[in-house]
């Protein structure tokens, strides 16, 4: 879908997330969901409101320094250093109060609503106390693991005033869906991540002979399965973002950048990450994943609507070692669709 792009030109968009961050999933959906709306409505105005949770900034950032083994401390120093690069060449870096100024505020696409993160809980901010005579959207934002049930009265009812204040809501999971139906008696979109509504990139896809583990908390029968997997194919089995030491190899300093390429070359992708299932999705990759119950909630809806039980790790599962893309392709290609054109539309009707 593509608006009329001369209106837009001039307008100010500010999207709300996590976009200091360290984490290379929460990085992906920001970079995506400001070039979706970039590239559908020519608007160059479009970036992030100057703002994130000081304490989760040094939980990402600063905490990992605080450490006296000094191979620890230098691994974590270059990893820090290369984040730190690669939002200064995507993001605007400084803080500036001009970011805080917009004609449309866009919430998402990420646990911005995670009530229960111990870092931030629940933040006015992220459920929409911002400039408020401006209008406010969300798109695909999550409560990730957390329950209604949790919620102690004075805050169940803030939020439900706060979220009064959005001209339209989407989520990306079932567990958001029913927490917005229950607090705001309204049906919320449920949305594809960013990361999925963008155009792939045009560098090419080259299944090397590779095993990529994305994740952590693999269980012991798991990564039996994955190390017995990777020797009947032959295959060296490299672990991006997370040391695991039953790997053959451990890539941690990383860039976003460096994650899709390698994601782009394995030939094959263990994952028990919500993006990791995203990103082994979008590349088409033969990948299994697993999820414990802090993750359950983001990942569950999206392998059940597409039908993606098969990829689960099991011994039974591993035999399947091709994964036909055909079957759900349609399916998919309609959610994606979907997607798109209720962000664009929104932004059409609120800007």
């Amino acid at each position: 879908m593509k608006l009329k792009r001369v209106q837009f030109l001039k307008k100010k968009i500010r999207i709300v997330t996590f976009y200091l961050s360290n984490n290379i999933g929460a990085l992906l959906q920001a970079k995506s969901l400001r070039q979706v709306i970039e590239e559908n409505t020519n608007n160059h105005n479009v970036n992030f409101y100057d703002y994130m949770p000081k304490e989760l900034i040094f939980h990402e950032i600063y905490k990992p320094l605080r450490t006296f083994n000094i191979s620890k401390l230098c691994k974590n120093f270059l990893k820090n250093l290369k984040m730190r690069k690669w939002r200064d060449k995507n993001f605007f870096p400084k803080a500036n109060s001009k970011l805080l100024e917009s004609d449309l505020y866009i919430f998402g696409s990420d646990e911005i609503w995670n009530f229960n993160n111990k870092y931030f809980g629940y933040d006015p901010i992220y459920f929409g106390n911002v400039n408020s005579a401006k209008p406010k959207i969300s798109y695909a934002a999550s409560i990730g693991n957390a329950e209604i049930s949790d919620l102690k009265s004075n805050v169940f009812h803030r939020i439900k005033e706060d979220l009064k204040k959005f001209a339209n809501i989407s989520v990306r999971d079932k567990g958001t869906y029913d927490f917005v139906k229950q607090i705001n008696n309204s049906n919320p979109q449920i949305v594809l991540d960013p990361t999925l509504i963008i155009d792939k990139e045009d560098s090419k896809i080259i299944n090397k002979n590779i095993v990529l583990i994305y994740g952590f908390n693999f269980s012991d029968e798991e990564i039996k399965s994955i190390k017995s997997f990777s020797k009947k194919n032959n295959s060296k089995i490299v672990s991006i973002g997370f040391f695991n030491k039953w790997c053959d190899t451990n890539k941690i300093i990383i860039d976003s950048d460096e994650f899709l390429n390698y994601f782009q070359k394995s030939k094959f992708v263990f994952t028990s990450m919500f993006h990791g299932v995203m990103i082994a999705y979008k590349y088409n990759k033969n990948f299994w994943y697993t999820f414990s119950k802090t993750r359950q909630n983001k990942i569950e809806y999206f392998v059940d609507y597409l039908e993606l039980k098969s990829r689960k790790i099991t011994e039974e599962n591993l035999k399947n070692i091709n994964f036909d893309y055909k079957i759900n392709q349609n399916k998919f290609l309609d959610w994606k669709s979907l997607s798109k054109e209720y962000l664009l539309i929104n932004i059409k009707q609120n800007i």
